[in-house]
């Protein structure tokens, strides 16, 4: 896919000086196929970025909104072909599906003739769709998987060596060259937390939008009352696959990228092997925290209900803090900013 397929001009309008352009099927139909994606140049890709994130497209200067509908795109295997995809244009992407080669035990699928589905019992109106999309939009997040999200979200976007205050612990600080990640270099244990397993800066908005959208969808789609933690778990690796990718740490499953080699890893192909090992890593840390999120969504209640003193708001907050500050895990960084909007917030109604 170029600019060549997403539109052209009108030839002979163009042979009388009128610019008109006329934009493809691919532009204009309501399901869009992307087919061997990595085999495009990423100049080629850059052009798509923006039809697959806001369904928009450009050509001859003039600009084109497509209508509703999603984009598919498929990709093998990495090759002698192939094309590395940019960190940007996979975040465009929603949700990532690994589909293993053709089990030969399964022949008769291409073998055998196919039989006629009646696809009538599929189709689905506007007005069933819109209701779909409504109740799908109501879901309620139960707060245990909330709780393991923000968890976790937190761990892998923070650094114990970025900045030199608590303030300044994100990993956005180091630019595009990653902190020497090993036991040598930082104070936690690397094996043993989230910042260490990718090599990202952590889940991107459009990451979490994504996993919003698709878990709220997947427990709807099963019947569930509300998304709860295992909803979560799932949703976050289909989502997750192809935005976070591990380190040699998260490889090896040990202390020091050095040691780490291919031939031992624990994540060699990208599967979802990896976003699972990371939401449960996420899920025990969560557990043996749990009490200080307790402390914390009670001090939150306090502070709103206003019948506590000042003074003991502060000290509660203090003996959060003390605790929070105690934590083996770099999720500590944001709790701390937390705390500390709370304190200011506390000071303010003291005035």
């Amino acid at each position: 896919m170029n600019n060549a397929g997403i539109a052209s001009f009108d030839i002979p309008k163009l042979m009388q000086g009128t610019r008109e352009v006329l934009w493809h099927a691919w532009v204009l139909d309501f399901f869009r196929m992307i087919d061997e994606v990595n085999r495009m140049a990423p100049e080629t890709t850059a052009i798509l970025m923006q039809a697959v994130d806001r369904r928009r497209v450009s050509y001859g200067g003039q600009t084109m909104d497509m209508p509703f509908g999603p984009v598919y795109a498929t990709a093998n295997y990495f090759d002698a072909g192939n094309f590395e995809m940019t960190r940007p244009f996979l975040d465009r992407f929603g949700i990532s599906v690994t589909a293993e080669g053709l089990n030969p035990q399964d022949l008769e699928l291409i073998l055998m003739p196919p039989t006629e589905l009646d696809r009538s019992s599929y189709a689905i109106d506007h007005a069933g769709r819109e209701q779909s999309f409504a109740e799908i939009h109501s879901m309620a997040v139960s707060k245990e998987a909330l709780a393991i999200l923000k968890h976790l979200a937190s761990g892998l976007s923070s650094c114990q060596r970025a900045g030199s205050s608590w303030s300044d612990k994100h990993k956005s600080r180091f630019g595009s060259q990653r902190p020497a990640c090993d036991k040598d270099s930082c104070s936690f244990i690397p094996a043993r937390v989230a910042c260490s397993q990718i090599n990202e800066q952590g889940i991107t908005s459009r990451g979490l939008l994504a996993l919003r959208d698709y878990s709220r969808a997947l427990a709807w789609f099963l019947g569930k009352e509300m998304v709860d933690a295992e909803i979560m778990r799932i949703a976050f690796a289909l989502t997750m696959s192809h935005r976070l990718s591990p380190t040699r740490i998260a490889m090896n499953g040990g202390e020091s990228a050095t040691e780490a080699t291919i031939g031992r890893s624990l994540f060699a192909r990208q599967t979802f092997d990896f976003p699972f090992h990371l939401w449960d890593m996420g899920a025990q840390a969560y557990a043996a925290q749990e009490n200080i999120y307790v402390g914390l969504n009670q001090l939150y209640k306090d502070v709103a209900d206003g019948t506590k003193t000042p003074d003991a708001l502060q000290a509660q907050s203090q003996t959060l803090i003390t605790q929070v500050d105690a934590m083996e895990d770099p999720a500590k960084w944001d709790i701390l900013k937390s705390l500390h909007q709370l304190r200011q917030l506390i000071r303010a109604n003291q005035g």
